[in-house]
């Protein structure tokens, strides 16, 4: 198992194995994902961008959850409005 030491900054030193083993380069950029049970997960972000997507519909999310029944009438009375010639 390979380890590191935190320092007084918060750094850390990846180890060499872990570092090829994930492809890391200079300048990579790393992920740390905790789950609900409190297990840490680091994995480097992807090199084509592709993982900046992530959350860019956030804004438009509603602010409290809705059901998913709640979700079907929506999308019904979108349909609706589209078929009737109304995009908004």
């Amino acid at each position: 198992m390979a380890t590191s030491t935190v320092t007084s900054k918060g750094q850390i030193t990846i180890p060499k194995a872990i570092r090829e083993r994930l492809g890391l380069k200079e300048g990579s950029v790393l992920e740390f994902v905790v789950d609900e049970t409190g297990k840490v997960f680091v994995r480097p972000r992807a090199a084509d961008g592709t993982d900046r997507v992530f959350g860019a519909l956030r804004e438009f999310a509603p602010s409290e959850p809705v059901s998913v029944d709640e979700m079907k009438a929506l999308v019904r009375a979108r349909a609706a409005r589209k078929a009737r010639g109304k995009t908004s």
